[in-house]
């Protein structure tokens, strides 16, 4: 069977819109839904980045 890997991109130039907490409860429902493992990586414009 061939994995195949998909990609689902949030963003939003404006701060304080809940882009991260959106990523983060997406990820958790689609682990739960799907069954699956599923990586989440935020970034943003800063030099922070954040892995979930």
């Amino acid at each position: 069977m061939l994995n195949v890997t998909k990609v689902i991109a949030l963003s939003n130039q404006k701060g304080g819109v809940g882009k991260s907490t959106n990523n983060v409860m997406f990820a958790i429902t689609v682990a739960k839904l799907f069954n699956k493992k599923f990586s989440t990586l935020i970034w943003t414009y800063r030099p922070t980045v954040l892995s979930c």
